[in-house]
């Protein structure tokens, strides 16, 4: 249709909106049927243009909020894992990977609870580094470091996945084997690892470590923490100074007995 005919198919539906005996004087029926159904279309048109730029806007829009809503998606997850992330680095000693001091204390605790509650036996384990200040001093807190990170592999490595390893502080390390009969297979496991490991440095020794265990059987209620830390240290105390690495062992209550591995 032509820009004139247009115009007075539009000035025909608005002549007939507003004056319909006007608009049949001026125009024959035939004419005017023609262009007011012809100003009826124009209006159509119009309306479909519109209908469609609308859905045009309205996809836009919802192509929009899907991709926000995926960035949102994204943002959540990746702030999440740092957080997971987070917390596990705030739990873990920073030079050996093991569990931290004070989360080792809180974990020791939980699994006294859990396996007095389950009536289990459990056995605490301390691991000291023999001459670790003098080596410290002496080679530097370097190798220091590498002596550390190698008793927390070691200890890591000898325990089963139940099981967990912190260091304490300085060169001392507990272990606590959760549902524990017998102790001797763990702390044999350790004794074997460690022979051939050495100092590292200039002048490398052979790496040794004292070790107490203190077993507690399944029929005790009120087990200490600092009991359990106390004991260790007495059965660590009756194998220090070594040429090999030894384990002295407690029972809770004291029975006090030593074990080491050829």
């Amino acid at each position: 249709m032509s820009s004139g005919s247009g115009h007075l198919a539009t000035w025909a539906g608005a002549l007939a909106a507003v004056a319909p005996a006007a608009a049949a004087s001026y125009l024959v029926p035939s004419a005017w049927t023609i262009l007011a159904a012809a100003g009826a279309a124009t209006g159509a048109a119009v309306m479909v243009t519109s209908a469609n730029k609308a859905n045009r806007r309205l996809g836009v829009l919802e192509t929009s909020a899907a991709q926000l809503e995926k960035a949102l998606a994204s943002a959540e997850s990746k702030a999440a894992t740092l957080q997971a992330q987070l917390r596990e680095s705030s739990a873990h000693d920073e030079v050996t990977g093991t569990l931290n001091r004070r989360t080792f204390l809180t974990r020791l605790d939980e699994a006294i609870r859990r396996d007095m509650r389950l009536k289990k036996p459990m056995a605490f384990l301390l691991v000291d580094v023999e001459g670790f200040r003098k080596l410290n001093a002496d080679a530097g807190r370097m190798i220091g470091d590498r002596v550390l990170r190698t008793v927390g592999r070691v200890l890591q490595a000898s325990t089963r996945g139940t099981d967990f390893v912190g260091r304490i502080g300085g060169d001392e390390f507990a272990v606590v084997l959760g549902e524990c009969l017998d102790p001797r297979p763990a702390v044999d496991r350790v004794i074997v690892a460690m022979h051939g490991e050495t100092t590292g440095g200039d002048a490398p020794k052979p790496l040794i470590v004292s070790m107490g265990v203190v077993t507690v059987d399944s029929g005790r209620a009120d087990v200490d923490p600092v009991a359990l830390f106390r004991l260790a240290e007495e059965a660590i105390a009756t194998v220090k100074g070594g040429s090999t690495s030894r384990c002295g062992k407690r029972d809770y209550p004291i029975v006090e007995t030593t074990f080491s591995r050829a």
